[in-house]
């Protein structure tokens, strides 16, 4: 009786125990299921049955062979006939693809038990997309580094060059295994410059953004140079722990050489823009004093036979024809005083007597007493300093024209020069009449003229040149030179 019981009990305990382990097997999260050793399937838990799209009871007592036909014959069958045969744990991943059934990737543990085979798997088709994926990004990195159409290198804290692409081994003619270290590279590429250039590359490790570099000039495997210009940014770390670092450059020797090219075109160009300039002024200074010493003085002339004739007529002729003679007269002085403007205007002589500032003050006040348009003049700094008569002219005529626009477009009641002499020269030239829109492109009329003359009268002197306007707010031309 007492056996009875204690059987009956220790049944009731593995009934109980069996029900607790298939409830359990039942609601994990990985699939499973049992084959005895006919390769029979008896049990199939919730998640297998997910899985194959079928109730439990639907495999219970099929071949496992039957049931999955598409594992005969692969590695799924091999890792479990090895499982049974050799009682050991197998675990290995399967890509299961039946077309129009099965496209799934399973991560697979089978392992030997008493009245058969336990299979735990799970479904990571998630994770081998996302790692096919990175692989083909990865793949797509490397090929987009491998064909970049400029130079690329990836190098190591440690000096290693980990990769170089094709434009870096073509430009500079060194192979990959010529430059496996950094070392090596700024051993080839810079010379006796190499420990400078590795100095700043050990610094790039510690960075954690994208920096320009600048320019370095580089010696080829031939012997050339080339001018490179670097950029770097940091990429993360390898494998091993050491940081890393992307290094590209843009092979700006041909753009360098058609600046170089470019600023002697300029240079000769300014000192073309120089000697017109100077040219200019003597020609302006030859036709002033030719206009003095011949029709200044002939005018003069003129004016005193004129004069003399009128006291020596006789009073019967002086009534007939002395107003006449005075019309005469007051014509010839005007001339005369025509005669002095233009020579003034071509070249007034207190500009070469005295200099920049003390024509502008000159004429600030000529142009006032002509045009009724009150100048504020300003000067800081020495006035004894004497910039070269070229400069002192281009400035002198870039005010006359400005004040000239002032006087024709506009309607200004006020106008202003301010000078600042110094290591650079800088001449303020403003107004407070109507100004125009800077947004609109300046018409070709006079003060459209005008405006391209100034600007190129400076910049043939390798000075800058500067407008602001604004309508109803008047205009300020701003001149720099050196």
């Amino acid at each position: 009786m007492y056996t009875d019981s204690t059987q009956h009990d220790a049944q009731a305990v593995n009934a109980a125990l069996h029900t607790t382990l298939a409830h359990a097997l039942d609601n994990i999260s990985d699939a499973f299921i049992i084959l005895d050793h006919d390769w029979r399937i008896t049990y199939v838990n919730r998640e297998a049955a997910r899985i194959n799209k079928k109730p439990a009871a639907a495999f219970l007592g099929k071949s496992h062979w039957e049931e999955w036909p598409a594992s005969v014959g692969t590695n799924v069958e091999q890792q479990y006939r090895k499982a049974m045969a050799e009682q050991v744990t197998v675990h290995f991943e399967h890509h299961y693809f039946v077309a129009g059934t099965y496209d799934v990737w399973l991560d697979i543990y089978a392992y030997p038990i008493d009245n058969g085979l336990a299979i735990y798997y799970h479904d990571i088709s998630e994770r081998k997309q996302l790692e096919m994926q990175l692989r083909l990004n990865e793949t797509l990195f490397q090929r987009t580094l491998a064909d970049a159409p400029f130079p690329m290198m990836i190098h190591a804290e440690d000096g290693a060059v980990v990769f170089i692409n094709h434009m870096w081994t073509t430009l500079s003619g060194y192979a990959a295994d010529d430059i496996p270290t950094i070392a090596a590279w700024t051993e080839r590429a810079y010379g006796v410059g190499k420990e400078v250039v590795r100095d700043r590359i050990d610094q790039l490790y510690a960075r954690d953004t994208y920096i320009s570099e600048g320019e370095f000039v580089i010696t080829t495997r031939d012997g050339t140079q080339r001018i490179w210009e670097f950029s770097s940014a940091p990429i993360g770390r390898a494998a091993n722990g050491q940081r890393l670092v992307i290094s590209m450059a843009a092979d700006i020797t041909e753009r360098k050489q058609s600046e170089t090219s470019l600023q002697r075109v300029n240079e000769r160009l300014s000192a073309m823009a120089r000697d017109l300039t100077e040219v200019e002024g003597r020609e302006r200074h030859n036709l002033a004093r030719e206009l003095h010493d011949r029709v200044g003085q002939s005018l003069t002339a003129l004016n005193i036979n004129l004069m003399i004739l009128r006291v020596q007529l006789s009073a019967d002729a002086l009534q007939r024809i002395g107003s006449r003679i005075d019309e005469s007269i007051q014509l010839v002085e005007e001339t005369v005083e025509a005669v002095r403007d233009v020579m003034v205007d071509l070249y007034p002589p207190v500009l070469a007597d005295y200099g920049l500032s003390a024509a502008l003050r000159w004429y600030g006040t000529r142009f006032t007493r002509h045009t009724e348009i009150p100048v504020q003049i300003s000067v800081v700094g020495d006035e004894s300093i004497r910039l070269p008569a070229h400069l002192e002219a281009v400035l002198f005529r870039v005010t006359q024209e400005a004040l000239t626009n002032t006087a024709r477009h506009a309607q200004a009641s006020h106008a202003s020069l301010q000078l600042s002499i110094g290591t650079t020269t800088r001449l303020v030239i403003g107004d407070d009449g109507h100004g125009f829109d800077m947004t609109q492109p300046v018409s070709t009329n006079q003060k459209g003229w005008g405006l391209r003359t100034m600007r190129e009268r400076i910049e043939s002197v390798g000075g800058h040149f500067l407008v602001a306007s604004t309508p109803g707010k008047g205009t300020v031309i701003t001149v720099e030179v050196l």
